[in-house]
């Protein structure tokens, strides 16, 4: 049911940050663990990048996580900061932002 006083006309939108943990009692499972939830407010407060980018700069562990999106965010200068970061990135690409993957992916990249 729509709300006016509801910032987002479907409910609060969230991005999260998330994995899987291992539960002592649970066995052979996996049970979803947030790690960081950054709030949607209002609309241009900078989108799911900008989301992204506020995660990374609050992550406080050695180990960098493996960061996925989809294509509503996913860019190649995103991926490029999550590189230089020191993570790792799996993104669905807007269709707009492929015109030069094939050169992108005849390059020949060293490992890792």
């Amino acid at each position: 049911m729509y709300m006016p006083r509801k910032p987002a006309r479907n409910g609060m939108l969230m991005w999260t940050m998330a994995t899987f943990v291992e539960h002592p009692s649970i066995l052979n499972q996996k049970l979803p663990y947030f790690i960081e939830l950054v709030p949607h407010f209002k609309p241009n407060d900078g989108g799911g990048a900008y989301a992204v980018e506020i995660m990374m700069k609050r992550w406080r562990f050695a180990n960098k996580p493996h960061i996925v999106t989809d294509s509503g965010f996913g860019s190649f200068p995103l991926i490029k900061k999550i590189i230089q970061w020191g993570g790792f990135a799996t993104m669905s690409i807007p269709s707009g932002e492929t015109q030069n993957l094939t050169l992108f992916i005849a390059h020949n990249l060293p490992l890792n």
